[in-house]
């Protein structure tokens, strides 16, 4: 744990210094977040996230006074600047359906996108992270799925489910951080 936070560190550092690779490294990390996020506002759009996201990048490193604490606080900010950046859209646009208009009243709808996102850029890795029969079983489970429902999809005992369920959680508490194992169980909850 240690020498990644130093690693983290450092790499913050070299950002906040507008240092190529440094800003390359992060944008990597921090990019499906940042993806599904601004997809999920401007899915109904002919704008293209990948420009937004590159957009605010360029901002960043052409705002050399703006510094980060942490990388979490780098994807924060960005966070809020697609939002503001997609209610500026909106208001250009007139926006007309009212749902969406609702919605951008609400906060929490972009609360809710963005732990969406989060979650959303973590299960490829998770998955990845299990056996096979293990990952099948732990990506309908996520979907929502009971045990017995998944069972009956994958032909397998209940026995089974429950084992490789089990398995799957315990491989992910060891590999994955704390807040990411809580994000997929939250999910597999809805």
């Amino acid at each position: 744990m240690e020498k990644r936070g130093n690693e983290d560190d450092l790499i913050l550092s070299k950002f906040n210094d507008r240092d190529g690779i440094a800003y390359s490294d992060i944008y990597t990390l921090i990019y499906k977040s940042l993806y599904y996020y601004a997809y999920s506002l401007y899915k109904e759009t002919n704008i293209d996230c990948e420009d937004i996201i590159q957009d605010v990048f360029l901002n960043i490193w052409e705002n050399k006074k703006l510094k980060f604490e942490t990388i979490g606080k780098i994807k924060s900010y960005i966070f809020v600047v697609i939002k503001n950046k997609f209610l500026e859209y909106c208001r250009h646009q007139k926006f007309a359906n009212r749902a969406i208009a609702e919605s951008i009243k609400d906060n929490d709808f972009f609360v809710i996108q963005a732990v969406e996102a989060d979650i959303y850029s973590i299960i490829p890795e998770a998955l990845n992270m299990l056996p096979s029969d293990c990952a099948k079983s732990f990506k309908l489970f996520i979907e929502g799925y009971s045990v017995k429902e998944i069972a009956i999809k994958l032909d397998s005992p209940l026995s089974t489910i429950y084992s490789q369920k089990e398995k799957a959680i315990s491989i992910l508490r060891k590999k994955l951080p704390k807040y990411k194992l809580l994000l997929l169980i939250i999910t597999s909850l809805k």
